[in-house]
């Protein structure tokens, strides 16, 4: 997992570029990508017995829906964070991969992942600071 040390100079990377640069929305997805694998690692270390690299995410990410302990109104909101968070994770590494036709996503899209990651953060009590769409893409 990334240090906060490491975070932090990424984050003064990302608040150095240029306002306009397009590649910034590239760099904020990356960030995105990293706060939520943080959530994996967190999910691997508490809930699942299994190795804690971020790997198959989706797979991580459903199984802690199954957490002991959870009422079943707990386990349908987890379910609704977990599945945006983990199409969020497909669309971030589609993006990071060259793997669509879109290099430079909508201010929209962007909004939507972020909200989506800090959703998982807050389902898991994970919270790291890096720049938000307000710090401008």
């Amino acid at each position: 997992m990334w240090p906060k040390q490491d975070l932090l100079v990424l984050q003064r990377a990302y608040d150095d570029l240029p306002v306009q640069d397009d590649e910034k929305v590239r760099f904020l997805a990356v960030l995105l990508r990293i706060r939520l694998e943080a959530v994996v690692l967190s999910v691997a270390a508490t809930v699942l017995a299994v190795n804690a690299y971020p790997t198959r995410v989706r797979h991580k990410l459903l199984v802690a829906v199954g957490e002991m302990g959870l009422s079943d109104r707990d386990r349908v909101r987890r379910l609704e964070v977990v599945r945006r968070g983990a199409s969020t994770y497909e669309a971030l590494c589609d993006l990071l991969h060259a793997r669509g036709t879109v290099l430079h996503p909508p201010v929209e899209d962007v909004a939507v992942w972020q909200s989506n990651v800090k959703a998982l953060e807050e389902e898991f009590g994970i919270g790291v600071s890096v720049p938000t769409l307000e710090d401008g893409p």
